[in-house]
């Protein structure tokens, strides 16, 4: 097996089954064509974590993504920002936005835009509405004279 290449779950999982089976870590050696060190270190490996996936571990669980999606349907027009500071207040567990948005986005749901106020909006297009009707006037005016 070439240096630095990683094993795959398939081979980890093979070694511990011949392991399990009472094989030596030599004869796993020589019949996987692997290095006896590989061999030790995924053994201790999975007698310390109980698995044979390697990594780092995940910071939200399945039941956590269940909890940012409630949070995300409570307050659908929220931002990443705000649906962060939610979800560390519910569940006081300190994560990043992008944290957030990864995890949103495995669970299939994209964009989080914060929407405009209406109040604002309403209120905007009142102005240009008004600037308009003013310079219509005062064109008519021009036209008129």
């Amino acid at each position: 097996m070439p240096k630095n290449e990683e094993l795959s779950e398939f081979m980890r999982a093979k070694i511990l089954g011949l392991y399990e089976s009472n094989k030596s870590i030599r004869d796993i050696s020589k019949q996987l064509k692997i290095p006896k060190s590989t061999i030790q270190d995924t053994i201790s490996h999975y007698k310390n974590s109980g698995s044979v996936k390697t990594g780092r571990p995940r910071i939200l669980n399945g039941s956590d993504q269940k909890e940012l999606k409630k949070i995300v349907k409570e307050n659908n027009c929220s931002s990443i920002n705000m649906i962060q500071k939610k979800y560390v207040e519910t569940s006081n567990v300190e994560v990043s936005s992008s944290t957030i948005r990864r995890n949103l986005h495995e669970l299939k749901i994209f964009s989080r835009k914060t929407a405009p106020d209406r109040k604002a909006v309403r209120k905007s297009i009142e102005m240009v509405s008004t600037k308009k009707k003013l310079e219509c006037y005062s064109m008519g005016k021009s036209h008129m004279e």
